[in-house]
């Protein structure tokens, strides 16, 4: 398993750099289009983003990241809300140690650990994934129309039976929606607010006391941590 992560890791590079290559090839409109979205997000490295996503069955959670990169390392935030439960889950790193806290225990745990998951929220992943996309699916859709109110360029890749779209901001080339069809259903991921290059906050990363009123602390890692 690992060694296949290692290839998919790879194999998205090789196709992100072939698709920088040519980031300013205009020649198809679409492509451009992801080009754009490859440029902005493979240079993204500080952000903040409040998303919406809605898997098949058709329940809703909401995913607000904080995500700082500089050059004394990674700092990032993230908060999990879903349905009228509010707040479920917080995971807090400051380039130390990882702060989690869980609502079904009202308590929070505080841990050294190096990194747990930023790959999974550095925008360069996302631009990888395009660009595998652009390598080796095929572009059937190009088009422009509005999400949210913002102007927006929508792009469709068909591959093997999976349909995958994108809607990137107009103005910034952000991604603010993308839609993922196939054999497991229908899963949609709306951008309800994002904020491109933000400062490190220790607000946002740290636990305010008025937060931890009432909160107990636990120690040792929650279960499922991974």
């Amino acid at each position: 398993m690992k060694n296949s992560r290692v290839l998919l890791s790879v194999l998205a590079m090789s196709a992100f750099v072939v698709a920088c290559g040519n980031i300013n090839d205009d020649s198809d409109p679409g492509e451009a289009m992801v080009r754009d979205a490859i440029e902005r997000h493979g240079e993204t490295d500080s952000y903040y983003e409040r998303i919406a996503t809605t898997i098949p069955g058709g329940h809703t959670s909401i995913f607000a990241t904080w995500y700082v990169e500089t050059d004394d390392g990674i700092s990032y935030r993230e908060d999990a809300y879903s349905g009228s439960q509010g707040l479920t889950r917080m995971v807090i790193y400051d380039g130390k140690g990882v702060t989690v806290y869980n609502d079904t225990q009202n308590a929070y745990y505080q841990f050294e650990e190096e990194l747990p998951y930023e790959d999974r929220l550095a925008q360069s992943d996302l631009a990888a994934e395009l660009s595998v996309h652009l390598a080796t699916s095929e572009l059937t859709l190009a088009r422009e129309t509005m999400v949210n109110g913002r102007a927006a360029n929508h792009v469709v890749f068909s591959d093997e039976g999976e349909r995958y779209e994108y809607w990137f901001d107009q103005e910034t080339s952000y991604r603010i929606q993308e839609r993922q069809v196939g054999e497991s259903g229908d899963t949609l991921r709306t951008v309800e607010d994002y904020t491109l290059g933000i400062n490190y906050d220790d607000d946002v990363f740290t636990l305010s006391e008025e937060f931890l009123e009432g909160v107990s602390e636990r120690s040792g890692r929650p279960e499922n941590w991974n």
